[in-house]
């Protein structure tokens, strides 16, 4: 009765508990790792989408607004340089030490309106990134 101290019964099953709980908490770290990583690889492919946008939309302002033009230059078709179909390109860089490859494809679709304005050809552009998960 006047024992003092723990049986191994006591003993298995603390240490039991406590590794089941070290082992959750360190679960939940590489399960936040993980998180980052797929949240920069989202971001990463936001902004090269985007960065394509603005590319595409450079394009149409430069054929629609020419520098130094004078302003009796009328452009009859801004969007003559987005051509209709499929475009890719691969796409492979290292921002902060993370590796992100994959491809960003554009379809420009031509739009058939039928408006009394003839001489604009109406465009639909479709971004999209793929990339590798590692």
């Amino acid at each position: 009765m006047g024992k003092r101290g723990f049986t191994l019964l006591e003993v298995i099953l603390a240490s039991l508990m406590l590794s089941v709980g070290v082992g959750a908490f360190f679960c939940s770290f590489l399960m936040g790792k993980e998180t980052v990583g797929r949240a920069g690889r989202n971001s990463m492919a936001y902004f090269l989408t985007r960065d394509l946008i603005n590319e595409l939309k450079n394009a149409v302002d430069a054929n629609y607004w020419p520098p130094f033009a004078p302003p009796t230059v009328e452009v009859t078709n801004p969007y003559g340089n987005l051509i209709a179909g499929n475009h890719t390109s691969d796409i492979s860089t290292t921002p902060l030490g993370m590796t992100f490859s994959g491809t960003r494809q554009y379809d420009v679709d031509n739009v058939d309106l039928d408006l009394a304005v003839s001489s604009v050809d109406y465009k639909t552009i479709t971004v999209k990134v793929h990339w590798n998960e590692p």
